[in-house]
């Protein structure tokens, strides 16, 4: 497979192919489990989710924001090396995937649905959609993880374990907290900013 398209969430299946590299066997068969479940739940319901054109790699390398004088933001998207078309939401659940992982202000769970909130400002979301996102969460951190892994293995790359310090502990997180609570959290949030406008 292609770099550029193993990178793909919908392609996130063939990160299996590279599962070995993950030594510690819990956080292999937790990965390993996530993109199963993705490839079990979600792929047979591609047809039924919104397309466009996505980046595909909205993390937080890939988004510039700036406080203008006003207090205002300014922001950008760069490095469309991995845009495509496909689902919509995809988009979303990697952008979640990666501020999860970042936020330092709040809990992950919390930045998750801070996100969302955003996100939910410009478009909305099909109940379909909206169930898939914990799954899609997890199956981008293992993917993430797993080629991150297999990149340090193969060739040393200490910048391909980027995602690993936060990422093992957080895929832990929300892969064994209970879909309600997620979302849950999320609709609590959601809510608030919306009631906020």
């Amino acid at each position: 497979m292609k770099y550029d398209k193993i990178w793909r969430l919908d392609s996130s299946i063939k990160a299996l192919d590279f599962a070995y590299a993950v030594k510690d066997d819990h956080r292999r068969n937790l990965s390993v489990m996530a993109l199963e479940k993705f490839q079990e739940v979600v792929i047979p319901q591609i047809d039924h989710l919104a397309k466009s054109p996505i980046h595909g790699d909205l993390n937080e390398l890939n988004i510039i924001v700036q406080e203008t004088k006003n207090a205002d933001m300014g922001f950008g998207i760069i490095d469309f090396g991995d845009a495509h078309f496909s689902c919509t939401v995809f988009d979303l659940a990697v952008a979640m995937c990666y501020m999860i992982m970042e936020c330092e202000i709040t809990t992950p769970l919390d930045a998750g649905g801070y996100v969302l909130a955003g996100f939910l400002k410009h478009r909305s979301l099909t109940t379909l959609e909206y169930s898939l996102l914990k799954i899609c969460i997890c199956a981008r951190l293992s993917q993430s993880l797993i080629l991150g892994n297999f990149a340090y293995v193969y060739d040393g790359n200490e910048y391909a374990l980027t995602t690993s310090k936060k990422g093992w502990p957080l895929l832990e997180v929300i892969w064994n907290t209970p879909d309600s609570e997620i979302y849950s959290k999320w609709q609590e949030i959601t809510n608030s900013i919306s009631r906020g406008r």
